[in-house]
Formats: structure tokens, C-alpha cells, sequence
């Protein structure tokens, strides 16, 4: 029997970040030997989106090749990864193009902030999102929590809750030992160095840390959104006095990532807004106790004092005094490292989530066959 043909829309790296892990992580499953794939790179690198009409070209030129390759290749099916705001609206032309020329549509939401960008929108805004939302054949959301508040505008059967994922054994130290720094414990932040991830928060409690511990280094690893962040926050540092204590590194590539996931000791992520974070499931994968919030998905991957630790969002107190209880005590670290690290493998993995996803697509080529 011949394969379907599935098109993939959404970006890969470069540049680096969550939705762009994801695409790429899925290309590498098990798809292709179940589908014909097709994939549309969305990409955008910061230069492109720092301007205007470069980004319109981009845009237009991808939707030049998405026609050419729904005429050409003819998809059943159509996975479209999008977020908020204006990466909604974007992708919502391919959704609608893609619709005309008889495909069915998954519509794959990575967004932190869609709840912000739907009751922030006008009415009108907000009934074209409703429109769209409910005309997709699949909405998949990434926890329970996204398929709460999705649930309130978009019909309940047309929801597949499915958690991002990682491949576990990719990020399996091969150096097993407790304590991987003799003198140095190393609390490292990944992802993007913007305020709704927290960044301003840790660099705020770096002093309170220090005064207890002088062996404790913060490494920051991820790409500034706006040209100029990241000296800006360096900047901070040398005003505080604590630049001795924190590095900055924005230019990494996946092997990069994996090393410095397995050099640290300590994984923080204090954002205010998030849906599933593939890098919060990373560094457990790596075996990191991790220090989070209650946001998002977040709760449903991580239970405070099990597999790591979590606070409100701006709990700077709470996030330093975390810190200092798995800085001082390596055995703990070790508990929940092991903790963290079963819990992606029988939970997380990829192999789990392809075929959850591989589910929604035989659904849907089914109810094609029959109808």
C-alpha cells in the first residue's frame, strides 16, 4: 500500500529554539517510515526579523512554496506549527490555503502566551481565532492546562492533548559521578534571555546565592530577541558586582547544548508564561534537578520536592533559597537526577510521543477513506 503524504510546516534550526527542537525532532522519528513527508522550513533568523520587509518576503516566498507543494505533492494531511500573535496570524494564511485545496489540517499549538493573545485581542480578532481554531480538523495542545483554556473556545473533540518530547538517550551522560564539579556548582539557565523566562529574576538573587556560597557559577545559554540584550544584562551584572559569578554564551549548537547540560548541576527556569518547555524536558532528560514555576504545563512534568523544585512566578526569595537547599546538598541532587531521568524516559520520549501524534494522523486518514 502506498504512504500518505504528510507536509510538515513549521521551522528547524537554525536558529535555536523550542518550536523550531520540536519540528526537527519529529522529522528525525519514526515518520518516515509510516509517511511520505514533505517539510515547508518557516524559519526566520534575527536579521530577517528585525526587518520589516525582509520578513514580508520571507513570508510571501513561503507561501509561494507552500501552494507548490500542496499542487505538487497533494497531502492528505497538513501539520502546521504555529503560536501567538503574529505567528498565528501568519500561519493561519497557510491553514486557510491549505484547507482550499482539500487537505486536512493539524493546527499545532506551541504558544506560552495564547491565552494573553486571545483575551487580549478585539472581538473581532477573537472570533477569527475561534473561526480558525474550529475549522482545523485536530487542535493539538501541549498539557492539560492548554486543553482547559482551549476548551472553552474550540470544540472538545477536536483537541489532542500531546506533551512535547526529547530523545532521552541522546542526553544520557556517559561520566557517571556524583558530583561532576569538585569546587564549582554549576546553575545554568537555556532558552531564549527574555524577561518572561525569568532572567531578570535569577540575576537578581545571584548576590543573595553568592553570600552563601562563593563556589556557585550562573551560566546563561540562549540568543537575545532584541539586539543589545545581552549587554544589557552584562552590564547589570557589573553594576551588582557579580560578573566574576555569571557567563553569558549565545552562540551554541545542539552538541554544545548537550555538553553544557551535562556539565551543570542545577537547571532554572523561572518564566512567567510557558506552554511545555522542550528545554525543561532536555535537562531532565540530562538529569538535572530542576528549579520551575507554576505555569503552563509545567506542574504536570514537575512535582515539587520529587523531581524538582516550584514556585510562583517572581518568587525571588523562594527561587534563591532553592538554589542554596541543592547547592549544599549533593545528595538530594542526585535523588532527583535519577528521579528526572526515569520519568522523561518512560513519560517523555519521543518514541511515546511520535506515535501519539502518528495516532492523529491515522484517525484522520481513516475518517478520509470513509467519507
Amino acid at each position: 500500500m502506498a504512504k500518505k503524504t504528510i507536509l510538515i510546516v513549521g521551522p528547524t534550526p537554525p536558529p535555536m529554539g523550542g518550536i523550531a527542537t520540536y519540528v526537527e525532532d519529529l522529522l528525525k522519528s519514526d515518520l518516515n517510515k509510516k509517511y511520505d513527508v514533505v517539510h515547508l522550513n518557516t524559519a526566520r533568523s534575527l536579521p530577517i526579523k528585525k526587518s520589516l520587509v525582509k520578513s514580508f518576503l520571507l513570508f510571501s516566498k513561503n507561501v509561494f512554496k507552500l501552494l507548490c507543494s500542496l499542487l505538487r505533492n497533494r497531502p492528505k494531511i497538513v501539520h502546521i506549527h504555529t503560536s501567538s500573535y503574529l505567528a498565528f496570524w501568519e500561519k493561519s494564511v497557510f491553514f486557510v490555503i491549505s484547507k482550499l485545496l482539500f487537505s486536512k489540517v493539524v493546527l499545532h499549538i506551541h504558544g506560552a502566551e495564547f491565552d494573553l493573545f486571545y483575551n487580549n485581542s478585539s472581538p473581532s480578532g477573537k472570533y477569527l481565532i475561534r473561526k480558525i481554531l474550529n475549522i482545523a480538523d485536530v487542535v493539538i495542545v501541549l498539557s492539560k492546562s492548554w486543553n482547559i483554556f482551549f476548551s472553552e473556545i474550540l470544540d472538545d473533540n477536536k483537541i489532542a492533548v500531546i506533551p512535547n518530547g526529547v530523545y532521552s538517550s541522546k542526553f544520557i551522560s556517559k561520566k557517571i559521578t556524583l558530583n561532576k564539579h569538585e569546587h564549582i556548582v554549576q546553575v545554568l539557565f537555556l532558552g531564549n534571555l527574555v524577561e518572561r523566562k525569568g532572567v531578570n529574576d535569577i540575576l537578581s538573587i545571584v548576590p543573595i546565592v553568592i553570600n552563601k556560597f562563593q563556589n556557585v557559577n550562573f551560566l546563561f545559554a540562549g540568543s537575545e530577541e532584541v539586539s543589545g540584550d545581552i549587554l544589557k544584562l552584562k552590564n547589570e551584572c557589573i553594576r551588582m558586582g557579580i560578573e566574576r559569578f555569571v557567563t553569558f554564551i549565545s552562540d551554541f549548537n545542539n552538541d554544545d547544548k548537550i555538553r553544557l547540560l551535562h556539565e551543570a548541576d542545577i537547571y532554572l527556569l523561572p518564566s512567567y508564561a510557558e506552554g511545555l518547555p522542550i528545554s525543561l524536558l532536555e535537562a531532565m532528560a540530562a538529569g538535572l534537578p530542576v528549579i520551575s514555576t507554576h505555569v503552563g504545563g509545567i506542574p504536570e512534568v514537575v512535582e515539587d520536592e520529587v523531581n524538582g523544585f516550584l514556585i510562583a512566578p517572581g518568587d525571588c526569595i523562594g527561587l534563591a533559597n532553592r538554589i542554596i537547599e541543592l547547592v549544599k546538598n549533593s545528595e538530594l541532587r542526585e535523588i532527583i537526577s535519577q528521579n528526572n531521568k526515569e520519568k522523561v524516559r518512560t513519560k517523555y520520549d519521543w518514541k511515546i510521543v511520535a506515535n501519539n501524534i502518528f495516532n492523529v494522523y491515522d484517525e484522520l486518514l481513516e475518517y478520509q477513506n470513509n467519507s
